[in-house]
C-alpha cells in the first residue's frame, strides 16, 4: 500500500513539474515575441524618400535586423534555432494584398519555434505605418 502512495505522489510531481517548467518556458518565449519594443520596428522606418518626398515605409533589411538580433540574443539560451518569416502586404480596396514594391507600409512577422521536445510555438505581429505613427 505505502509502495503504490509513494509511486502515486512521485508520478504526480515529476508530471507537475515537467507541465511546470513547460508552461514557464512557453510563457517566455511568448512574452519575449508579443512584448518586443515597437522601437524595434519604429527605427526601421524611412520618413523621406531619396527624392526628398515625405512618404514613410520599411526598411525591409533594418527590419530584419533589429527583429532577429532582439530575439537572437534573447532567446538564444532558450532555443536552439526557431523560423521567423516577414510578410509585407498592402490594401487595395477590401483586399489585403502581397507588397513587393520597396516601400512597404505594412508588415506581418511570423515565429515559430519548438522546444522542450515536441512543444510549439508560432505567434504573429502585425504593424501597419500611417501618417507618421506604426501601430501594431
Amino acid at each position: 500500500m505505502i509502495g503504490a502512495l509513494n509511486y502515486f505522489v512521485l508520478t504526480f510531481f515529476v508530471t507537475f513539474m515537467n507541465v511546470t517548467y513547460f508552461s514557464i518556458e512557453g510563457m517566455y518565449i511568448n512574452r519575449t515575441f508579443h512584448n518586443f519594443p515597437l522601437a524595434l520596428i519604429e527605427d526601421s522606418v524611412i520618413l523621406i524618400d531619396n527624392q526628398g518626398i515625405f512618404d514613410p515605409y520599411y526598411d525591409k533589411n533594418k527590419v530584419k535586423q533589429n527583429v532577429v538580433t532582439y530575439l537572437t540574443n534573447n532567446l538564444a539560451s532558450r532555443l536552439n534555432e526557431y523560423e521567423i518569416s516577414f510578410t509585407y502586404y498592402t490594401y487595395e480596396g477590401e483586399e489585403v494584398k502581397l507588397d513587393t514594391s520597396a516601400k512597404p507600409k505594412n508588415i506581418d512577422i511570423h515565429f515559430r519555434c519548438t522546444y522542450y521536445g515536441a512543444m510549439k510555438y508560432e505567434g504573429y505581429r502585425n504593424f501597419e505605418i500611417r501618417g507618421v505613427k506604426v501601430y501594431e
